[in-house]
C-alpha cells in the first residue's frame, strides 16, 4: 500500500520541527553559560582566527619555525684561552736556493760523473762529458783560422763562440790543435744534486752530424737513442743516460746547497682560522730530538693538498750545519691565539651542507615543554668538540644541546635569521 502525499508532508514537517528545537536549545545553553563569566568579571581567553585559544598558538606554527621538545639547553661560552696546536711535518729543499746547470750545446752524453740523488758536488767538479757536433764545427773553424794566421779579429770572434758553447779558456789556451770536440761540463756551484722534474731530451736527428740513432718511438713523439754498451743507469735528478742526447738549453742538473730548508707542517682543518703568518713555531727533528728549533710561520698554503684534509704551513729553517736532512720528520707546536666568537658544543650545530643551524630556545608551553626555533648562524671551522659562532646568536640566548634530534625532513627548510 503506497503512502499518501499527506503522510509524506507530515514526516517532513516533523523533521523540520525537530531541527529547530535542537538549535533553540543550543542557543539557550550558550546564553546561560556566558552569564556566570560576565557576573564574575573573568575575561574570556582570546581566540585566534583558527578558533583555538592563544595558549595553543604554537601548535599552528610550521615545523620549520618552532619545535616542541624536552631537549636540554646549552648556553654559549666566551672565547677560550690561547693554546698550542700540535704539528707534524717533514724537511724539504728550499727551491729558492736551487741552481740549474743547462746544456750550452746539443750533443751526445759520453760519460756521466753524477750517480745518485743528493750527491755532493764542488764548484768546478766535472759533471759529464758531452760530444757536440756544433762544438766540433766551431772548433774546426777556430783551428783553421789559427793555422792560416788570418785576421786576429776573426780568431777572437771564433774563440768567443767556443767559449759561449762552454769551452773554458784554459782548454783553448792549452793547445788548440789538440782540442777535442768533447765538451767538459763542470758544476759552477757547490751543493747537492737534487731531483729534477725535467724529462730526458729526445734523440738528435740523423742529419745532425750523422749521430742520430734509430729507436722505437716512446709514444711521446720522440725517439730516444739507445744507451751505449756498458752504459750506467740514468743520472740522478735529471733522467740523463750515457749515450743519450741533449738539446741546447736543456736543464741537466739541479743543485741546491741546502743551507736553508723548508719545514712543511700539517695543521688540522679546524684550526685554519687560528693560524697566521708570523706565529712562533717550536720544532724538534727526529735526527736530533734534544735540540729545539724555533721558527715562524712564513706561508700558509691556500688549498688542501690532493687527497688530504689538513692545512699545510711552511717555515724556513737554517741548515748551515747540515743537521736537517731532506724528508726527515719534524714534530712540534704552534702558539695559537684564543678562538674568536662564542663557543658551542659541536652537537648543538647542525650542518645542512649549505648553512649551519642551531635551535634557539623561544619559550615554554603551558604543559612545560620547551619551544625551539631554527636559526641560521655563521660558524668557524668544524671538526672539533667546540664550534665558534661568529654571528647569528647572542651571548644570553640558549640553544638545544642535540640539534640533530630536532631535525626532520622539513625542519630546516625555512630557518629564521635574527
Amino acid at each position: 500500500m503506497k503512502p499518501s502525499n499527506n503522510s509524506l508532508f507530515s514526516a517532513a514537517n516533523l523533521t523540520g520541527w525537530r531541527t529547530a528545537l535542537v538549535l533553540g536549545v543550543s542557543v539557550l545553553a550558550g546564553c546561560g553559560r556566558d552569564e556566570p563569566l560576565a557576573a564574575s568579571g573573568a575575561k574570556p581567553e582570546p581566540v585566534t582566527v583558527s578558533g583555538l585559544p592563544a595558549s595553543a598558538d604554537h601548535l599552528l606554527q610550521s615545523p620549520s619555525r618552532l619545535v616542541v621538545s624536552a631537549q636540554a639547553l646549552v648556553a654559549p661560552v666566551g672565547a677560550g684561552m690561547a693554546d698550542s696546536i700540535a704539528l707534524t711535518g717533514y724537511v724539504a729543499p728550499d727551491p729558492r736556493r736551487q741552481r740549474q746547470v743547462s746544456a750550452r750545446a746539443g750533443g751526445r752524453v759520453e760519460r756521466l760523473y753524477v750517480r745518485y740523488n743528493y750527491q755532493r758536488v764542488q764548484a768546478g767538479q766535472r759533471l759529464l762529458d758531452l760530444y757536440s757536433p756544433e762544438l766540433n764545427t766551431a772548433l774546426r773553424e777556430y783551428q783553421y783560422l789559427v793555422a792560416q794566421g788570418v785576421d786576429a779579429d776573426l780568431q777572437q770572434r771564433s774563440r768567443a763562440k767556443l767559449q759561449l758553447l762552454g769551452v773554458s779558456a784554459s782548454q783553448l789556451a792549452s793547445d788548440s790543435k789538440n782540442a777535442t770536440p768533447t765538451l767538459l761540463i763542470v758544476s759552477p756551484y757547490a751543493g747537492y744534486v737534487v731531483p729534477s722534474q725535467v724529462a730526458p731530451a729526445a734523440a738528435m736527428p740523423a742529419a745532425a752530424g750523422g749521430m742520430g740513432a734509430t729507436a722505437t718511438d716512446d709514444g711521446m713523439g720522440s725517439a730516444p737513442a739507445a744507451p751505449a754498451a756498458g752504459a750506467t743507469a740514468p743520472a740522478a735528478g735529471s733522467g740523463l743516460r750515457e749515450g743519450g742526447y741533449v738539446a741546447v738549453g736543456d736543464p741537466l742538473f739541479t743543485i741546491n746547497d741546502l743551507r736553508q730548508v723548508w719545514g712543511i707542517l700539517a695543521v688540522e682543518a679546524r684550526y685554519v682560522d687560528r693560524v697566521r703568518p708570523g706565529q712562533r713555531v717550536r720544532l724538534r727533528s727526529e735526527l736530533n730530538p734534544g735540540q729545539l728549533i724555533e721558527a715562524r710561520v712564513a706561508y700558509i698554503e691556500p688549498a688542501f693538498a690532493p687527497d688530504q684534509k689538513f692545512l699545510q704551513v711552511r717555515v724556513y729553517l737554517d741548515n748551515a750545519a747540515g743537521q736537517l736532512k731532506v724528508n726527515s720528520l719534524l714534530t712540534g707546536t704552534l702558539e695559537a691565539p684564543a678562538p674568536r666568537g662564542l663557543q658551542l658544543p659541536a652537537s648543538s650545530v647542525y650542518d645542512t651542507g649549505r648553512r649551519h643551524l642551531v635551535w634557539v630556545h623561544r619559550g615554554t608551553t603551558a604543559a612545560g615543554r620547551r619551544l625551539f626555533e631554527a636559526r641560521t648562524v655563521t660558524t668557524g671551522p668544524l671538526g672539533g668538540p667546540m664550534v665558534a659562532i661568529l654571528a647569528g646568536l647572542g651571548p644570553q640566548e640558549k640553544v638545544a644541546r642535540e640539534a640533530g634530534y630536532l631535525v626532520d625532513s622539513e625542519s630546516f627548510l625555512d630557518p629564521q635569521t635574527p
